[in-house]
């Protein structure tokens, strides 16, 4: 029980940064994000609908998928990720708009801080040997099923995601969201250090290939 709450502590944190960069720092200053949440940020952009509960949705429907095809231990490392980052975004979202400027040029101060603040909560539980979700479920379960590569996959699904926000998105806030994958790439890197491989296994083989996306 002790080790598992020591495991939980750094993975809830890394979500809470995460969930918080997200919110504050990329979608209120209109970047486009990648992963689960660049796909829940469209469908709230298009139809209304609020982006915990998209999030939390596509999570539970994605954490059942891997539980039956991945097996229960890539479940477990899965759960707490799963359950918290959505309700870490919902408590975001009711900060203060003000409480943090983000006009030009202080967006791009925004999109520096987030993909810094998402490579170290990503590389933070991936230390902690959990895992981000999201976008690794359908990717791992394409992989085992079809053979497709795991970073191809979650390549395709990214891109489909940003695309879904470029039609609402200039292209100073379209460079900028690029501009904080890059940055993330180069976080998760510098805070995973010369650790190669995790519980899940997914995580490590994206953060080798140079890939990074935003979890759930």
């Amino acid at each position: 029980m002790k080790k598992e709450f020591k495991q939980a502590i750094p993975v809830l944190i890394g979500n809470a940064m995460i969930a918080f960069a997200i919110d504050v720092l990329i979608l209120r200053a209109g970047i486009i994000v990648g992963g689960i949440s660049g796909f829940g940020a469209a469908l709230e952009h298009y139809f209304g609908l609020p982006l915990s509960i998209v999030v939390g949705g596509i999570n539970v429907v994605l954490f059942i998928c891997g539980l039956i095809v991945l097996g229960k231990r890539f479940a477990l490392t899965t759960l707490l990720s799963s359950v918290c980052f959505p309700l870490f975004l919902e408590a975001f979202s009711h900060l203060p708009t003000k409480m943090i400027p983000l006009t030009p040029p202080v967006n791009l101060l925004s999109a520096v801080i987030a993909g810094i603040m998402i490579g170290i909560g990503i590389g933070t539980i991936i230390k902690a040997g959990g895992s981000t979700g999201g976008t690794d479920i359908p990717a791992l379960i394409m992989n085992r099923k079809l053979g497709l590569p795991v970073h191809t996959v979650v390549r395709c699904l990214d891109i489909s995601f940003l695309a879904m926000q470029c039609g609402y998105c200039n292209l100073t806030h379209i460079l900028l969201g690029l501009l904080t994958v890059l940055i993330t790439s180069y976080a998760i890197k510098f805070t995973l250090g010369r650790q190669k491989t995790s519980s899940t296994g997914s995580d490590a083989l994206m953060v080798e290939d140079g890939l990074v996306h935003n979890p759930a």
